[in-house]
């Protein structure tokens, strides 16, 4: 063999590896991750700085910094306010996700619009990842199996937005309860 005919079939084999992409180490990640972040009234508590919602919606913000889609994987984000939002819907490398969107509502959280909105983004045989990022303030949350969950309170306290008012007119004026 000479040196032509062996620089040729090292440049041929160097180029196979290079099309092949082999991975030493850690495996690319694959699969689906999906976040749910928690935008019920509750959320607008003060007792973590700034509130229990800035405090998730940062920890969404790391989490997607840290480990951001790829070609073999994929994020989904659902809002679950008074209404379950699907805010990105399987994107992959590059896709952008608007923070804007990410706000916090005055009722209480869709947890059964949130399971309901998962079949349409969930493929079957894929592994997926759940991360719930809650304050915990209701149970709703818990009703997802297999999640992660993320709580951003301070103890075991109730739902402590108020969520609804009404008002009669009564024998001394109006009444409020």
């Amino acid at each position: 063999i000479g040196l032509p005919l062996l620089l040729q079939i090292l440049v041929v084999t160097a180029l196979a590896l290079a099309l092949a992409q082999p991975h030493w180490g850690h495996s690319p990640q694959t699969g689906h991750r999906v976040y749910v972040l928690d935008a019920s009234g509750s959320m607008r508590a003060t007792d973590v700085t700034p509130s229990r919602f800035e405090r998730a919606r940062s920890a969404l913000e790391d989490l997607l910094a840290r480990r951001p889609p790829t070609i073999q994987s994929r994020v989904s984000v659902i809002l679950a306010g008074p209404e379950a939002r699907l805010l990105a819907a399987r994107i992959g490398e590059g896709a952008p996700i608007g923070p804007d969107e990410l706000v916090v509502s005055d009722g209480t959280a869709d947890w059964q619009g949130v399971a309901d909105l998962l079949p349409s983004i969930v493929r079957a045989g894929e592994p997926t990842e759940l991360v719930i990022l809650t304050d915990g303030a209701d149970d709703g949350a818990a009703g997802l199996s297999a999640a992660d969950t993320m709580t951003f309170a301070t103890g075991a306290s109730g739902n402590v937005a108020i969520e609804a008012t009404a008002s009669r007119a009564g024998g001394g004026g109006e009444q409020g309860w």
